[in-house]
């Protein structure tokens, strides 16, 4: 699991490093090759790197799934706590 995580960071987080690297040295070339829209699609992507840790650690972890689903004391009718326990089930 940590191997993912550290991937998933790594896939996310590099190209935006890579990018402000390149801006330090010349600016003027990063906007002229990838654009403005780029830049914000890297950034974005850099973010949804905080969303995909709490999905990894719920599919990856048996403990992340069972104390999730004892913080929120779920009970049988709730859709999300349906999923987990169905998906819990089937590892």
């Amino acid at each position: 699991m940590l191997f993912v995580v550290v991937a998933e960071f790594f896939v996310c987080w590099a190209p935006l490093h890579v990018l402000n690297t390149w801006y330090l040295f010349n600016p003027d070339e990063v906007y002229a090759w990838v654009g403005s829209t780029g830049v914000s699609l890297v950034q974005l992507m850099a973010y949804v790197s905080s969303c995909c840790n709490p999905i990894t650690y719920c599919f990856m972890n048996r403990k992340f799934r069972q104390a999730f689903l004892g913080v929120f004391n779920c009970r049988r009718y709730s859709a999300i706590c349906v999923f987990l326990v169905v998906y819990k089930s089937a590892c």
